[in-house]
């Protein structure tokens, strides 16, 4: 009887790309995240104490009778008030932005060393992102947009009847301008937000990258 040939080995499993470049975007988000909820928690402390002090230098230096004095005085405790007013969104944001950033850098953490439990650290970084985002984005509506509406409304007052667009003048509101703004803005920057994370989820989510963690993680 001829002797048999040894059985041939399966072919070593290589690496998917997609698990070290994503494990390295994750961790340089997940820096910058931290780096934006610090700055969030920055003008959430300082905004308001910031413009109290700009609000009492201008007024020792504006005369007792000086309209345009009067208008700069009127149009900073106007945004003194919509900053006030918009200090939930600060918090909320350097809130969320932190819980995210340190999900999102504990997840490419363990993608580049290759952790077994990389993928759902990545998925549970996503889901949250998604969440926070959409909360985020309700806050905005509910909080942020009526703030600045009321400032661009007393900004429009104060620049009289007629100019710039303003009520009485016929033309395109300046208010209805800087609405379409905030709105155009804040649902373009959360569908931007929101590609990364789904991204990374479907990604990763490859049998294949789950297959190679599986056999080949630590």
């Amino acid at each position: 009887m001829l002797p048999q040939p040894p059985p041939m080995e399966a072919p070593p499993l290589l690496e998917p790309k997609r698990v070290k470049v994503f494990g390295v975007l994750h961790i340089v988000f997940g820096a910058m995240g931290i780096l934006g909820s610090l700055m969030y928690f920055v003008m959430a402390v300082g905004m308001v104490p910031l413009m109290n002090f700009v609000l009492k230098s201008a007024a020792k230096e504006a005369g007792p009778s000086d309209p345009a004095a009067k208008a700069v005085i009127q149009s900073l405790e106007a945004m003194t008030t919509m900053i006030s007013e918009s200090l939930p969104s600060y918090w909320l944001g350097g809130l969320t932005g932190l819980v995210v950033a340190i999900l999102i850098l504990t997840a490419g953490i363990q993608l580049v060393k290759r952790r077994k439990n990389a993928v759902a650290s990545s998925n549970r970084y996503s889901y949250c992102s998604i969440v926070f985002r959409i909360i985020n984005v309700g806050v905005y509506f509910v909080v942020v947009m009526p703030a600045m509406n009321r400032y661009y409304g007393a900004m429009d007052g104060l620049s009289g009847p007629g100019m710039a667009g303003g009520p009485g003048g016929g033309g395109f509101n300046m208010v209805q301008f800087q609405q379409m703004l905030g709105v155009g803005g804040a649902v373009v920057g959360s569908v931007l937000a929101l590609v990364y994370p789904i991204l990374a989820l479907v990604m990763l989510g490859k049998p294949e990258v789950k297959d190679y963690l599986s056999k080949h993680g630590t």
